[in-house]
């Protein structure tokens, strides 16, 4: 039986390899892709023409066509059955893909093709006032010399913009469809962002465009003092008759910092106002920049509330009186904690130069002192143990006292501002 099913195999085997149908004919199917571009890719498909009549599409991506045919190319490559076009242009500004038949070489077919190029960019986004540390999404509508409208936006593979050379100024980058914008005023030579584009190693076409940072708004800058912790609340007596643990008191809220503050006109554009703001403990410098028309800058170094005192735990009960021993006073309850003191409001000092002591109006300093911790409730004793025939019931406990409050910070004062020349060299 073996020898028989093996006989049968053999010769089925053998009138497939003697009659299988033969290529006679090979074409090119018609590129659905109407433009490419340089760094662009694409597949495409042959038409087999057989001796027995029949046709057959051969995708350039699947197994059987790498094993019928072979590929010679030039002004790009191929990676599983894509072609790239390379990103710099040949000098006929074309490239040619030959397909060749493996088993009759004498069978090819060929693509040439002119890399297209484009004609028309236009920059599209919306308003052109951008604004620190902001991301902003820009589109690209790109005209080819075919008529084709590309579009190219954030979703688009990093390839597309990688057709271009991108330039963005100081203090700004690009990546993938986004402006990023610093959110360090000394990051930019003034108060405009700008942005350019053009085909690599080719068109004469480019676009560009500029965005104005908006310093013509309220800007906040926090020195405030940290609020104090609150205090925690006293621990539970663990056995009958246990007093109640006090509660602990609020910690200080921290002083606002100590400022100094210091104007000048901006270099480059006199609508602009630098201002740099120091602590000095901590020796940092904080800048910023305002607009005359309609900047503002408000600084808040308030002192930090104070925490407010933990409540003090429940006494606990007393044991009842048994047969020889008499009935236990109940716990006492817990003081309450006392609040912590408000921070004091900062003091601040402003430097003016002389140009721009008329808009030191445009700062609004906020130092108002911490509000006091509230103080801790009371805990509360409880009851006795009850007595019996033997002995007399037993006291109950007394209760806490509350915590006191504590004391409102100090406001820190109206800034005081000396007018003085000024060199801010950022």
């Amino acid at each position: 039986m073996r020898r028989v099913l093996f006989l049968a195999v053999l010769i089925w085997f053998g009138s497939t390899v003697l009659f299988s149908a033969v290529i006679t004919k090979i074409a090119l199917v018609p590129l659905s892709k109407t433009t490419i571009l340089p760094g662009d890719r694409f597949s495409f498909s042959v038409t087999a023409t057989y001796d027995d009549g029949k046709q057959k599409d051969i995708k350039s991506t699947s197994s059987k066509f790498k094993s019928l045919f072979s590929l010679e190319l030039d002004g790009c490559s191929s990676h599983k059955g894509k072609i790239f076009v390379h990103k710099i242009r040949p000098a006929d500004n074309k490239f040619s893909v030959n397909v060749v038949l493996k088993d009759n070489k004498a069978l090819n077919t060929s693509l040439e093709r002119v890399v297209d190029y484009f004609t028309d960019i236009k920059i599209k986004y919306e308003p052109t006032s951008i604004e620190l540390g902001q991301k902003k999404l820009l589109t690209l509508d790109c005209k080819a010399n075919t008529g084709d409208h590309i579009y190219i936006d954030q979703n688009s593979s990093t390839r597309k913009w990688e057709w271009f050379n991108i330039k963005t100024s100081k203090g700004s980058s690009f990546e993938n469809g986004w402006l990023i914008i610093s959110g360090d005023v000394k990051d930019f030579d003034c108060d405009t962002v700008r942005f350019s584009l053009h085909p690599i190693k080719a068109d004469s076409v480019s676009e560009k465009a500029s965005f104005t940072i908006n310093y013509s708004k309220l800007f906040k800058a926090d020195f405030n003092g940290p609020h104090g912790e609150e205090g925690k609340k006293g621990s539970n007596p663990k056995s009958n008759g246990g007093v109640g643990g006090d509660g602990a008191t609020g910690a200080e809220g921290v002083d606002g910092k100590n400022l100094i503050v210091r104007l000048s006109l901006h270099e480059c554009n006199r609508n602009l106002i630098k201002v740099e703001i120091e602590d000095t403990l901590a020796k940092a410098v904080s800048c910023f920049i305002i607009n005359k028309n309609g900047g503002e800058l408000d600084i808040y170094c308030n002192g930090g509330d104070g925490g407010d005192g933990g409540q003090g735990s429940d006494g606990k009960k007393g044991k009842n009186a048994g047969k020889k021993t008499e009935a236990q006073d109940g716990g006492d309850g817990g003081n309450g904690g006392h609040g912590g003191h408000g921070g004091h409001g900062g003091s601040v000092t402003i430097y003016s130069a002389l140009n721009t002591s008329p808009y030191v109006e445009l700062i609004k300093v906020v130092n108002r002192g911490g509000k006091a911790g509230k103080g801790g409730k009371k805990g509360k004793g409880k009851s006795g143990g009850k007595g019996n025939l033997s002995f007399a019931d037993a006291h109950e406990g007394k209760d806490g006292t509350n915590g006191d409050a504590g004391k409102d910070g100090e406001d820190g004062g109206e800034p005081e501002i000396i007018t003085q020349k000024i060199e801010l060299n950022w």
